[in-house]
């Protein structure tokens, strides 16, 4: 049985495969579903971009070619005019199926590779951890146990508390960041002497690695580390306190070093959103007799929210998914004073529990979904268009 598998656009631009001769017929062999389901999904499309994808999935196809050749000798790769992908390619004629017209049609406008990438690396395995949440998963077993794990995750007290502690993490977090990252882009949008330089210094923390911030922090946050000594040096005794030991500071100071970090990077998304208003708009308002409040709340924040939306929703997601910053400077303690939802997990994971983990991912993920499109929704309506 005959397939034609690739075709030439033209003489100048490179050639794509194309749908599997149009005939929509694939052999079926039982032992051999997973091959043909791979070839069903890489060569269901018409048109494909020449791009990096494009090399990923040219060396896929050449890859199940080979595969399915040294399986079946029968079959065979009959090289044509495609420099790197196999034009027709023979396979044996046991049992034919039609592939459905409606999943034709609907792929072929759609470029193959992505449809790969997107399907192996992000489909497949949250496909794989959703299942494994329904599981006692150990790396040697996965039996399949319903909603225990997610009774057991709810059923924990200790998960009430760093529920708690995530949400006022990220509150404090996300106000912080993008409050003081859109004073820093309203401030360093003037012009001064040293504002490229101030924007550097500003977004320079958040190159640094996370466990690299949390190291210093640590040390700078001691009882007797630099900030207390300061203080000290000052006569301020009173303000010299246990930073990250501290049952009542302990969160609070986390929240600090995250804010610390990461402004300078809304910094940078809010500030493109400013330079993108055309100055225009505040002449008129100017004019009009509005001052300087008045321009920026009525004329500039309407104009710059979808990048303030962007900066919100970051920050958002980020304080929901916190891990690093927290491991990194109190491991969740004192006690349980600073666990989140993310080291409640990784606890899962070091008790081999990962059927459980996968479940608190699941949570997690429907959490931080949950929040961010009800986020942006709700700042999406009052964006203006340029």
């Amino acid at each position: 049985m005959l397939f034609i598998c690739g075709h030439r656009r033209n003489r100048a631009r490179t050639a794509c495969p194309c749908i599997i001769a149009a005939l929509g017929i694939v052999p079926l062999h039982p032992s051999d579903s997973w091959l043909i389901g791979a070839i069903r999904i890489l060569l269901c499309t018409r048109h494909i971009r020449p791009s990096l994808l494009h090399a990923v999935s040219s060396a896929t196809l050449r890859c199940i070619f080979r595969t399915w050749c040294r399986i079946h000798p029968s079959c065979r790769i009959v090289p044509g005019t495609v420099t790197g992908c196999p034009d027709v390619v023979c396979l044996p004629g046991q049992t034919a199926i039609r592939l459905w017209p409606e999943l034709l049609s609907a792929l072929r406008g759609c470029g193959i590779s992505y449809i790969f990438v997107c399907g192996v690396f992000f489909i497949l395995p949250v496909l794989i951890g959703v299942w494994y949440s329904f599981t006692n998963w150990n790396f040697t077993r996965a039996d399949f146990v319903g909603l225990m794990n997610y009774k057991n995750i709810i059923s924990d007290p200790s998960i009430k508390r760093a529920l708690l502690n995530t949400i006022i993490f990220t509150v404090v977090t996300t106000v912080g960041k993008v409050g003081l990252g859109l004073a820093l882009a309203v401030f360093l949008n003037r012009k001064l002497h040293l504002r490229n330089y101030l924007r550097g210094i500003s977004f320079f923390p958040a190159i640094i690695s996370t466990v690299a911030v949390g190291i210093v922090f640590t040390a700078i946050l001691h009882p007797y580390g630099l900030l207390n000594q300061f203080f000290r040096a000052l006569g301020l005794d009173f303000m010299a306190k246990n930073w990250l030991t501290d049952t009542k500071l302990a969160l609070l100071s986390v929240c600090g070093v995250e804010i610390w970090k990461w402004s300078g990077f809304n910094m940078v998304i809010i500030l493109a959103g400013l330079q993108a208003v055309p100055p225009e708009y505040q002449e008129a308002a100017t004019i009009d007799g509005a001052n300087a409040w008045q321009r920026f709340w009525r004329v500039t924040f309407p104009l710059i929210l979808p990048a303030f939306n962007n900066a919100f929703v970051n920050s958002l997601i980020g304080g929901l998914k916190v891990f690093d910053i927290i491991v990194a400077t109190t491991n969740g303690g004192p006690g349980v004073t600073t666990q989140v939802m993310n080291t409640m997990i990784y606890r899962s994971f070091s008790f081999n529990m990962q059927g459980e983990a996968n479940a608190g991912y699941v949570l997690l993920a429907v959490i931080v979904a949950l929040f961010a499109v009800s986020s942006y929704s709700i700042i999406r309506k009052r964006e203006v268009d340029l």
